[in-house]
């Protein structure tokens, strides 16, 4: 088995395919990025131009994936939400993000924020070493009531 092999099935089982989640990968190029994120939450200009979803079932698509946005970094920062929360409550990642927002006057945008709740941690490609978030809560909707 290959290096990539190892890393693909490693990442793989850290995102485990759970039906009853959605899951999103962002790649960053710094551990102090990925341990920002676990610390604040995500903050993000455009949601879908940030992250890739992924389905949790074709490894061939992680493969792809992976070999997309390798140029972004080492650092494969794991987000799962709950399908029935969105569901129950009407609501997609985006509105879940502008509940919270900042204002980045150098780029003159709004930046939205995804609670820390709903990052599962991260993976270290280069280490293939997993860090997770004591914080992680896919079913999370305090923010939501």
């Amino acid at each position: 088995m290959t290096e990539r092999e190892r890393e693909i099935i490693k990442l793989e089982s850290f995102i485990a395919n759970d039906d009853s989640l959605r899951c999103y990968m962002h790649v960053t190029p710094e551990e102090s990025y990925a341990k920002n994120i676990l610390k604040v939450g995500f903050k993000y200009s455009n949601f879908n131009k940030t992250v890739d979803e992924y389905n949790g079932n074709d490894l061939n698509t992680l493969v792809w994936l992976r070999s997309q946005r390798s140029q972004y970094g080492n650092f494969i920062i794991v987000i799962q939400i709950d399908k029935d929360l969105l569901k129950r409550k009407g609501y997609d990642v985006e509105w879940l993000s502008n509940l919270d927002v900042e204002f980045n006057e150098d780029e003159n945008e709004s930046i939205s924020i995804l609670p820390k709740e709903y990052i599962k941690g991260y993976f270290i490609v280069d280490s293939q070493r997993i860090v997770l978030n004591k914080k992680f809560n896919p079913k999370y909707e305090k923010i939501l009531k």
